[in-house]
């Protein structure tokens, strides 16, 4: 490989997919982003459409190689990352038979209450079995669409997780990631594999002929980019596709967190706080220690909240659609105006005066105390869904025209400007001594 190589990773999030080009030193060219959408046909569902996924990736790696200005033959290599939990049945086509049952959808509660019931060793993984079964995880999707959607279920060739519908769509190859199968499918090396006692006693003992057989390592090729994808992406066919893992843990490896004894905090949609280990820890209050997981020959342990950027997201779309006409005029972000508003709490209405929840003067009642920020849960990826410096001052946020916004910002520059103006310059010896040997230099 020369200089002229780069790599192509591509990021399936909750809102949106992300593509960027990097270089072989890890530096990035181009990142593009394209949306799709979540629908929820009833209470606690979620569910999306695996073929709005494919065209917003083509639509993706297209803008993203037309950003970078260079050959797609010089893109020599390809990996992945997708939400995790997200089950798609899929029949011997590579074709989706229904939307895809989203990480977040719950509607498999009382699949996983069945857990409760089994001395499987498979619940080593929920807190060595003191913590609830989730019904996010793929065994309880699994049961629930066995007993609700059997036909679908019948018809169903594979019901994978969705990065393993990444690596069927791109190479044409059945696999199954480690990272899925550890975490969300308690797939247990040292156990044995997978516990078929477990999956019985949930309902769904009869779902191994639909989970592929062969389970990758990250890292390890799983294919080759086809000859179709490679048409519809704009790349060239046979270009390696490396298997890819869950995206919360994609942005664990990105981070360094590859050694026993560390641990990193994973923000977006939702967080995961997940770490390394050198040896099977099962206890209460975490999950895990997942075998392989992240790093073969190293086990992962976890903890998590299921809703912090989406209740920002909410949020905004509910309460500041004023502020988004006025970070759509102005090119700024929303989540960074929002944190710049100042004044008392106050109690909100939505921007189009609707009332949230019936019957409730005001839905949402101000809330008090100091201004906290929390700007250091930045997003591991980029992306303009997500708040970069989220705070209590969204909280704070009364209705104004987009016009009045604009304004105000434009005011903040302008008075921020004269400050700078007006301030003494100062030396470098004189800053130091201002400072004096025990107090910080506030500016890092």
């Amino acid at each position: 490989m020369t200089d002229n190589t780069y790599l192509l990773g591509i990021d399936f999030g909750t809102e949106s997919v992300r593509a960027a080009i990097f270089d072989l030193a890890g530096r990035p060219v181009s990142f593009a982003a394209t949306t799709y959408h979540t629908t929820h046909p009833h209470p606690g569902w979620a569910e999306q459409d695996p073929e709005e996924w494919w065209e917003a990736l083509q639509a993706s790696c297209h803008k993203v190689i037309a950003a970078s200005g260079i050959s797609p033959a010089a893109i020599k290599g390809i990996s992945y990352d997708a939400t995790t939990m997200t089950v798609v049945a899929m029949d011997k086509r590579g074709e989706a038979l229904r939307p895809a049952i989203m990480w977040m959808d719950v509607r498999a509660t009382e699949q996983a209450a069945r857990a409760e019931k089994s001395d499987s060793v498979a619940r080593l993984y929920n807190g060595r079995g003191t913590a609830p079964a989730t019904a996010e995880w793929y065994p309880f999707k699994a049961a629930w669409l066995r007993e609700n959607e059997r036909e679908t279920y019948d018809a169903a060739f594979r019901l994978v997780d969705a990065p393993d519908w990444v690596t069927y769509k791109l190479t044409g190859e059945w696999t199954t990631n480690i990272n899925s199968a550890a975490l969300r499918m308690y797939y247990n090396r040292d156990q044995g594999g997978w516990p078929t006692d477990f999956y019985e006693t949930i309902g769904c003992g009869d779902v191994f002929s639909k989970i592929p057989e062969n389970v990758v390592d990250l890292g390890t090729p799983a294919g080759e980019l086809s000859v179709i994808a490679a048409q519809l992406l704009g790349l060239r066919p046979g270009i390696p596709v490396a298997q890819g893992p869950a995206d919360a843990w994609a942005g664990q490896i990105g981070l360094g967190v590859v050694e026993p004894g560390v641990m990193a905090l994973i923000t977006g949609s939702s967080h995961v706080l997940t770490g390394q280990t050198d040896k099977p820890i099962h206890g209460k209050g975490f999950f895990g220690a997942y075998t392989d997981g992240v790093v073969k020959g190293q086990y992962t342990v976890e903890g998590g909240q299921v809703s912090t950027g989406s209740v920002l997201k909410w949020f905004k779309d509910n309460f500041a659609r004023d502020l988004i006409q006025a970070a759509e005029a102005t090119g700024l972000n929303v989540y960074d105006i929002l944190n710049k508003q100042k004044g008392p709490a106050t109690r909100f209405r939505r921007a189009d005066h609707q009332r949230v929840f019936p019957g409730q003067p005001h839905p949402v009642h101000g809330f008090e105390g100091p201004r906290r920020d929390l700007g250091a849960l930045a997003a591991p990826r980029p992306s303009s869904l997500l708040p970069r410096h989220p705070g209590v001052g969204l909280l704070r946020h009364r209705p104004q025209p987009a016009g009045h916004v604009c304004g105000w910002l434009r005011g903040q520059e302008d008075r921020r400007r004269r400050r700078r103006d007006e301030e003494p310059r100062l030396d470098a010896d004189a800053c130091g001594r201002h400072r004096g040997p025990n107090r910080p230099d506030r500016g890092r």
